[in-house]
């Protein structure tokens, strides 16, 4: 495990759950391990890790981003053996992991409403579920297959009434060129195929699903530890400020993000970084944020998804969303200044490609569900 070092309260007190030790004089900088469930870390999709460490919101505590394995589940299962500390796995990964013994638990949700859309060439695009059916859905990778399976299943539509075909990473492309009938996509990369002039109509699951989407999670021997639960619980807080800074200004998160990544910067221009990253903010937030705050897991919405997960024979076992799945570190980590982030956020200094982005037109064509 490489949380070392004393740990300490940053910012505000111990939350009234007296989960945490008091804080101490002195701080010693703690390292906490981070790996990417994708296989990479040079993406926009984590802009608020990065908003977070340029703006110090971890505190002492250094968060380090490790690309690790593509893996499906290794993510999960190096977390497990104790060789990192944190990851943001999708669902079914999780529940893959959970189904295989891994001790691991959610403890903070990345998105806590769905991110997935299916993308069809301009006019074709179905409008309920059930129009599906006969479909040819094209996948950058067939591993993606569980993906669909499940969104069709919690709907009632049999996933062996689509077909699934990998097209490699061109696959939006695919579509666009008239084969297949929709691609697989999610928010963020419809705004990438927007800037490429992949004109698509879409299908957005993510407006009818009750499916969560990512969320981070830890083993469940160092939420045990109350020493090393405090570390988590800081990184979570950090987590949330981020979250909030790119909420308010999400042009500064992506000029964050190219100072991170400066090949990346040149990949992709300034509009589409920004709406990339707002119809990601737009997912990070469930009908409960508001209230509850960032992070805040529906053990209902997992409940739903392990069991259409195990319906659909992804799992074999029954899992228990109320076992896995753990609320106890979120009232601390929004236990922070939220006016002096906005404040941060909104006083960024912005270079002139980025003033001239037009935030309120992409708002306008994304629109949040909450």
């Amino acid at each position: 495990m490489s949380i070392t070092g004393r740990t300490v309260v940053i910012g505000a007190a111990a939350t009234a759950l007296d989960l945490y030790p008091s804080a101490r004089a002195e701080a010693e900088t703690r390292t906490l391990n981070w790996i990417a469930p994708r296989g990479f870390v040079e993406t926009l999709d984590d802009w608020f890790h990065w908003s977070a460490r340029d703006q110090g919101y971890y505190g002492n505590l250094d968060v380090i981003y490790q690309s690790g394995p593509r893996d499906g589940t290794a993510a999960v299962t190096l977390i497990d053996q104790g060789k990192a500390d944190a990851s943001s796995p999708s669902p079914g990964v999780f529940a893959l992991g959970v189904d295989r013994g891994m001790d691991i638990l959610y403890v903070f949700s990345k998105h806590p409403v769905d991110i997935f859309s299916f993308a069809f060439r301009k006019g074709q695009a179905v409008t309920t579920p059930e129009q599906m059916k006969g479909k040819t859905v094209v996948l950058g990778s067939i591993g993606w297959k569980p993906i669909v399976d499940s969104e069709l299943a919690q709907f009632g539509v049999d996933p062996t009434s689509v077909t699934c075909v990998e097209a490699g990473n061109s696959w939006g492309q695919v579509v666009a060129q008239g084969r297949g009938d929709c691609a697989l996509t999610w928010e963020g990369q419809r705004a990438t195929w927007h800037s490429e002039g992949l004109d698509f109509d879409y299908f957005k699951l993510f407006e009818k699903s009750r499916f969560p989407a990512n969320g981070e999670d830890i083993s469940r021997a160092e939420f045990n530890d109350k020493d090393k639960r405090q570390a988590y619980a800081d990184y979570l807080r950090g987590y949330a400020m981020g979250l909030e800074f790119g909420l308010h200004n999400p042009r500064a998160s992506a000029v964050i993000v190219d100072k991170q990544f400066p090949q990346l910067a040149k990949a992709v221009n300034p509009a589409a970084s920004t709406e990339h990253i707002i119809q990601l903010t737009n997912v990070t937030r469930g009908p409960l944020t508001a209230s509850k705050g960032w992070g805040w897991q529906d053990p209902a919405q997992f409940q739903l998804f392990f069991d259409t997960y195990l319906k659909t024979g992804q799992i074999s076992n029954h899992i228990d969303a109320n076992k896995v799945v753990s609320n106890e570190l979120i009232a601390y980590a929004n236990d922070f200044d939220h006016a002096k982030v906005k404040a941060d956020a909104e006083a960024y200094k912005l270079p002139p490609e980025y003033e001239a982005v037009d935030v309120a037109e992409i708002r306008a064509r994304n629109p949040a569900r909450y």
